[in-house]
């Protein structure tokens, strides 16, 4: 499935107003220039992690960050920083996973 949202966070990198999938194992983020038959709208924030490493409790962590944040830009901030701090991001050996974080 396909999804567009605020922020994608990916590698340690933000991608803003980008689409994100994963097809194969692979991640593709691509930017938004126009609007694409079944994509879901994240009002939020989707964190592309490492599938083996990342755990519920991970995942609530994420979400309260997000959701108790002032404004989207201090929620990108802050689950960067909580992500990037518990090397949650993927590596080439890891199997990727898409966590959807809702504003």
């Amino acid at each position: 499935m396909r999804y567009l949202s605020h922020a994608v966070l990916h590698a340690g990198q933000v991608y803003r107003q980008s689409l994100v999938d994963i097809v194969d194992g692979v991640v593709r983020v691509d930017r938004f220039d126009r609007e694409v038959h079944s994509t879901v709208f994240v009002s939020g924030i989707v964190a592309v992690v490492a599938d083996n490493r990342v755990t519920n409790v991970n995942i609530d962590q994420l979400d309260r960050i997000v959701k108790n944040a002032p404004l989207v830009e201090t929620a990108i901030l802050r689950a960067m920083r909580y992500l990037k701090g518990r090397s949650l991001f993927v590596n080439d050996d890891d199997m990727p996973r898409l966590i959807i974080l809702q504003r």
